[in-house]
């Protein structure tokens, strides 16, 4: 059943939107384990139901944008945990995760892809670093 989304733009421009709240706060109350436990970012792909569940709750509650559970999900931080290599897969399922919910609630909920900081110390004039950055960023995003 194909359903009729709204630009962004179109429907900010109508009046405030609410949003989601945090998904890691939700994560961490459901299981009951410390962020630094484990990689909140990777239960995209290990506890996928979980993941769904908060964003099936924030829908029900009234939010109008979701974000996708991968704040975290760029390549530094991952690596924290040894899933470097998984960049893309935990982003795609995210995003994916985060779409069917909305698709099952058959609301019109935009969704956001979430993107943290890098997890390294900036070096504002240093060329090579903002490059890499930017390089680090754009596996991210584009698997979002």
């Amino acid at each position: 059943m194909a359903q009729h989304r709204e630009p962004f733009l179109e429907r900010l421009a109508r009046g405030p939107i609410l949003c989601d709240g945090a998904m890691g706060t939700l994560l961490y109350a459901r299981l009951g384990v410390t962020s630094a436990a484990i990689c909140f970012d990777d239960l995209n792909r290990t506890r996928p139901e979980v993941v769904q569940a908060v964003h099936q709750d924030y829908i029900t509650a009234g939010a109008q944008v979701i974000e996708t559970n991968t704040f975290g999900a760029n390549a530094v931080k991952l690596g924290r945990y040894g899933l470097a290599d998984q960049v893309r897969i935990i982003n795609r399922q995210g995003a994916r995760l985060a779409r069917e919910a909305r698709d099952v609630a058959g609301l019109p909920v935009f969704v956001a892809g979430s993107v943290g900081p890098a997890g390294l110390p900036i070096a504002t004039n240093d060329a090579p670093a903002r490059q890499d950055l930017r390089s680090l960023f754009r596996v991210q995003i584009e698997a979002l």
